[in-house]
């Protein structure tokens, strides 16, 4: 499910919603997306001293800083290592669809729950890319594994590894992370909201409008993908999108199948 959103300000009406798809897509300019990845990715023991159950419940913050850890995950997806769920090994394919339109060229963009910072290299080295990208991520591991790929793999030239930047922050305090003067044309959000709470969602989306100038792209699991088998992450439908986004601030432009 994908959501694009369009930050109008708070003066200018809203545009009718678009007519809603059967796998939503949310762009404010919000983006969400569908997939079909089985229950047991997200239902992970880090370690055997900590038990994550993903069972009729939203995953504790602390799942998200500890998944990221060295010992407790590994990118060649051994048996002996717990893989990172919601890696797929490069830039999220929503992301990598939207780019080709050449909405964020010469953008600067804000990537929300970063993680190992996959769209963020693409973002600064794909062609038509971005001016900057600054990637957010709760867990200080995915920060550092982050700051280690953008140099170490050399998929960037130095000058596109030098625009992107990642720091530490939660989604819930973004106020405390980014500065009053600190803004972005673009935001984008692959897989972040729909780990969250509906109250930490909506201070989350709340904080966004003060970040970000131009549009807002969300890629979460949509309603479409039914209640049998899993139950994290959250499953968002058009109405979750309309109440966190509901506002002056945004004009609701796509919902749409995207996965």
């Amino acid at each position: 499910m994908s959501l694009e959103l369009l930050h109008d300000g708070p003066k200018k009406a809203r545009a009718t919603p678009p007519t809603t798809h059967r796998y939503l897509c949310a762009f404010l300019s919000v983006l969400l997306f569908n997939s079909a990845l089985p229950a047991s990715c997200f239902s992970a023991t880090p370690n055997n001293k900590s038990n994550w159950k993903a069972i009729n419940e939203v995953l504790p913050s602390d799942y998200y800083r500890q998944v990221y850890i060295d010992d407790n995950c590994d990118d060649s997806n051994t048996k002996t290592k717990q893989s990172i769920p919601w890696d797929v090994g490069g830039p999220q394919p929503c992301v990598k669809n939207e780019a080709r339109t050449g909405v964020f060229a010469n953008k600067s963009v804000l990537d929300c729950g970063c993680g190992l910072g996959e769209n963020a290299q693409f973002l600064a080295g794909n062609v038509g890319r971005a001016r900057s990208v600054t990637g957010f991520d709760i867990s200080p591991d995915a920060i550092r594994r982050a700051n280690e790929k953008k140099t170490e793999e050399s998929l960037l030239s130095p000058s596109q590894a030098e625009n992107i930047r990642f720091r530490v922050a939660s989604c819930t305090t973004l106020s405390e992370s980014f500065s009053s003067s600190e803004t972005f044309d673009i935001a984008v959000d692959s897989a972040c909201l729909h780990c969250l709470s509906d109250e930490d969602a909506m201070l989350y989306a709340n904080s966004l409008k003060d970040l970000v100038t131009e549009r807002l792209f969300v890629g979460c699991f949509s309603t479409a993908n039914g209640s049998e088998g899993w139950t994290n992450p959250r499953r968002l439908g058009r109405e979750d999108l309309e109440r966190y986004f509901a506002s002056e601030f945004w004009d609701i432009r796509r919902i749409e199948d995207v996965w």
